[in-house]
């Protein structure tokens, strides 16, 4: 395999990677309580990955832009659920 080949596989494992950072956290959200996920480290995995969204539109880089763009969706499917479940929680007291 060449160096390219390398860099290229390096680089998509990365990119999948990176995005599915949240999905665990998602899917244990939405089982049960999302109080163990702060409302500013969601944030801020939400504005670094916006960043790297606006960014890779710059550079017209697919890669950055197909790993980035799932991602973003994720971090706001994730501050929804807590949002929803904390909510609930309120509602119930």
């Amino acid at each position: 395999m060449s160096l390219e080949h390398w860099k290229s596989l390096i680089g998509m494992t990365a990119a999948v990677c990176s995005t599915l950072t949240l999905l665990p956290q998602l899917l244990k959200m939405r089982r049960g309580s999302a109080q163990d996920l702060s409302y500013q480290m969601l944030y801020l995995y939400l504005i670094g990955v916006l960043l790297w969204l606006v960014y890779g539109t710059i550079i017209h880089s697919v890669p950055i832009v197909s790993a980035n763009a799932p991602a973003t969706c994720l971090a706001i499917a994730c501050l929804v659920t807590k949002w929803k479940s904390d909510r609930r929680g309120q509602l119930r007291n």
